[in-house]
């Protein structure tokens, strides 16, 4: 009796570990490295977009300063007439003295509550570039009551209408019956501020 392997059965063998060797190929060789060669190539084509995108961040960052520049010139010149941020004294001084110029007599002034301004921003520390916000605005409303004639309403509206900071938001007329020529009227004032910060 023959202990050897018969041909058919060294061909199944042959047969069976060159399936393995396929196999265990596939599973621990060409798998990883397929997945791997996937993922460099999802992150090369990241990196090109970043790439990409600096590059576009650096040939228009001279062209964002320039309009950074131009944007704090043309914003001076557009706020050059509006009046920085004054105490409520100020302001019932100002429009005392615009009714007085035009011949108005003021009876009475309530300057509405304004709210509290929010504080600058910081600098963050090692921040590179950092320039400072663009001034805000703050509105006072201001209730005045005077009396006069028709012609001198007629300069003071035309007055304020050449003011760029102020308008009026209200006016009405009370009539005096004693004097006919008089007039009292309430007016509502609405003047903006710059607030630099």
């Amino acid at each position: 009796m023959k202990t050897g392997m018969t041909k058919r059965e060294k061909i199944m063998l042959f047969t069976v570990g060159s399936i393995a060797i396929i196999y265990l190929a596939i599973q621990f060789l060409i798998i990883p490295l397929s997945t791997r060669y996937s993922e460099g190539l999802s992150e090369r084509g990241r990196l090109n977009d970043e790439k990409a995108a600096h590059e576009i961040e650096v040939a228009t960052l001279p062209l964002l300063r320039e309009r950074q520049a131009e944007a704090y010139t043309n914003f001076d010149e557009l706020t050059a007439g509006y009046p920085v941020i004054v105490e409520n004294e100020e302001i019932d001084q100002m429009l005392t003295t615009l009714s007085i110029r035009n011949v108005l007599r003021p009876t009475s002034l309530r300057i509405t509550p304004r709210p509290a301004l929010a504080p600058a921003p910081e600098p963050e520390d090692g921040e590179e570039g950092y320039t400072p916000s663009l001034p805000e605005f703050t509105k006072a409303t201001v209730q005045m009551t005077v009396v006069g004639h028709y012609n001198s309403m007629l300069r003071l509206l035309n007055d304020v209408s050449n003011k760029e900071y102020m308008r009026l938001t209200n006016l009405s007329f009370n009539d005096n019956k004693s004097i006919p020529e008089l007039s009292r009227v309430s007016l509502t004032y609405e003047i903006t501020f710059l607030n630099e910060k």
